[in-house]
């Protein structure tokens, strides 16, 4: 820690370079490994690999309480647990327990689409209206028909691209 000038550039070069090096060393699948490491079984068919959860030093109220936060209280409940390089642990469950699915029902869903943010703290997202193929007179004919005076009253406003509706969230006054 210094106060000069200098040694503070010197030493945020530094980092910078080295970050920028080990950015692009990931990008290799060799460095990646060293970097990053490799996916790890932490549970296979309900059943707790111990030497892996040893090895990650994971202890096993660390990994019970992951599975709950997940939803999972029960290892039965589990097909694979994997520890990800990001540091995440991915649950699959089994089949007979996941939630049922469209695909599963034979059911094809409507388009949702994305919804992207047209004003945020009271000010218009005027490339996000150019997105979703929109311009600053729809949007206000979307807050006169909401009845908002003001833009400034709006914290947040979303719109979906292929929708023709925009959904407020207005301060309270």
């Amino acid at each position: 820690i210094s106060t000069k000038v200098k040694p503070t550039l010197v030493v945020l070069t530094v980092l910078v370079i080295l970050y920028l090096l080990f950015s692009k060393m990931s990008l290799n699948q060799f460095f990646n490994k060293i970097l990053l490491g490799r996916p790890t079984i932490l549970i296979k068919h309900g059943k707790i690999i111990e030497e892996n959860i040893e090895s990650e030093s994971i202890s096993l109220i660390q990994l019970t309480a992951m599975l709950r936060v997940n939803g999972y209280p029960k290892l039965e409940d589990i097909e694979y647990a994997i520890l990800e390089p990001t540091g995440e642990v991915s649950i699959l469950p089994k089949s007979e327990v996941r939630g049922a699915t469209l695909s599963d029902l034979n059911i094809k869903p409507e388009y949702e689409g994305l919804p992207i943010g047209v004003i945020i703290d009271g000010k218009v997202q005027r490339r996000n209206l150019q997105i979703i193929n929109k311009d600053e007179e729809w949007l206000n004919g979307k807050l006169k028909e909401e009845g908002i005076q003001n833009i400034k009253d709006v914290i947040y406003a979303y719109a979906i691209d292929e929708k023709e509706d925009v959904v407020f969230n207005i301060r309270e006054q």
